[in-house]
């Protein structure tokens, strides 16, 4: 069941959409760090700091992981983005790729976010200044449309209250950036994975809606026998749902998952696999959230709070949460 959900995820063809880190010999003899940030929103100065003076981080064996929501709110974006792409390690894929001829539907569609499919991501960077991992958040699309909002009506945002007007500064390699973002990332070493906003659980990551990792923030159980049936004068159906067994399996309840907090309760609440710690990002009113299975780092920075990250080591697979406060109120939370 998907997640109800305003808009449809970018989905940049043939590209990662599960990845996968592989740690390396060098990061466990070395008491390498993973390093695992929650929604930055443009505030790069908080980033740049949390990094290289709070947490002191050592490129050759640490590693960073951003959960997502990169840009917007705090006017910092494209500073970000041009920090991450420059030192941005693109995972091995989970699953297998499932390449396919691009159409010309999809060219057609591409160009009016300033993309040329001819053009693939280019490499200009050296190997050994990358240690950056990245998925994709809600607000990544939400910067690539308003790309194509403003170029299409060539027009500009008056009340630019979101600071959304730097995607006007960006390069094509810069959006093809954003739109080839993975939606999750796995490292099976340490039982660990991370989205943007949550997940069904119970359901592999290949099988989940892709709406649902980057912008669930709730869940509840629906339950199908309420339903009115059209075939039964505006009756409920039968809530025990008795009339064969296929129905009784249609009729039990189910999880759906929830953009807004009006529906449900948070999703973490639901998750229990213990085999695979879950981080995440996304929900900044309820700030830092930990439960035994999942890690909640979206601590709102842009709003005026905190800038919050999940220090693993390698090695002993201890873990540490270390927070760092907003240099101002970049936008008022809503």
């Amino acid at each position: 069941s998907a997640c109800l959900s305003r808009d449809v995820p970018f989905n940049y063809p043939n590209t990662i959409i599960h990845g996968l880190i592989k740690l390396n010999e060098t990061q466990r003899e070395n008491k390498g760090r993973v390093i695992i940030v929650g929604d930055i929103h443009g505030c790069f100065d908080e980033f740049h700091e949390l990094l290289f003076d709070k947490i002191k981080i050592n490129t050759k064996i640490d590693i960073v992981v951003l959960v997502g929501d990169l840009v917007n709110k705090a006017p910092k974006s494209l500073e970000v983005v041009q920090f991450v792409k420059k030192h941005y390690i693109s995972p091995f894929p989970l699953y297998d790729i499932e390449n396919h001829d691009i159409t010309e539907e999809e060219i057609s569609a591409l160009k009016e976010y300033g993309i040329d499919v001819n053009e693939g991501l280019i490499d200009e960077y050296p190997e050994e200044d990358k240690y950056i991992y990245c998925i994709k958040g809600n607000h990544e699309d939400n910067a690539l449309n308003v790309y194509k909002y403003l170029t299409q009506n060539e027009t500009t945002i008056e009340n630019d209250k979101d600071n959304l007007m730097w995607v006007n500064n960006t390069t094509q390699q810069e959006r093809l950036f954003l739109a080839q973002l993975p939606f999750s990332i796995s490292i099976p070493e340490l039982s660990l994975f991370v989205v943007h906003a949550g997940l069904l659980p119970n359901i592999d990551l290949k099988e989940q809606h892709l709406s649902t990792l980057y912008r669930c923030r709730n869940m509840g159980y629906f339950d199908p026998s309420t339903l009115v049936d059209d075939d039964n004068d505006g009756d409920e159906s039968e809530s025990n749902g008795n009339n064969n067994d296929n129905d009784e399996i249609d009729n039990e309840p189910f999880l759906i998952a929830f953009e807004r907090e009006v529906n449900g309760e948070p999703w973490i609440n639901f998750w229990n696999d213990e085999n695979n710690h879950c981080y995440f990002g996304h929900d900044a009113k309820r700030k830092l959230q930990q439960t035994q299975f999942a890690t909640g780092l979206d601590t709102g920075c842009c709003y005026g709070f905190h800038l919050s990250c999940c220090v693993i080591d390698i090695e002993t697979k201890e873990r540490e949460i270390i927070q760092i406060e907003a240099k101002e109120t970049y936008c008022p939370i809503e």
